[in-house]
């Protein structure tokens, strides 16, 4: 999934929003550190995860993308 539809999930304010899955924030993260989304598509990522909040899951899958590209 493209990041644009990641946005649309998380973007809906603190209330609206759905989480996401671990995979699903695994692919997001992923997508952010590997340069493939533009800096406008980041700033709304990062705009979108302070109103909504942090999840574990998602934490633990931002980790995941972080950890499978440091080996």
């Amino acid at each position: 999934m493209g990041i644009s539809q990641y946005i649309k999930e998380i973007g809906r304010g603190a209330r609206g929003a759905k989480p996401l899955t671990r995979e699903q924030a695994t692919d997001l993260f992923g997508q952010v550190l590997d340069g493939s989304v533009t800096d406008l598509e980041v700033g709304a990522f990062c705009l979108a995860m302070r109103i909504k909040g942090e999840t574990p899951e998602e934490m633990a899958g931002f980790l995941d993308a972080t950890h499978a590209r440091l080996n």
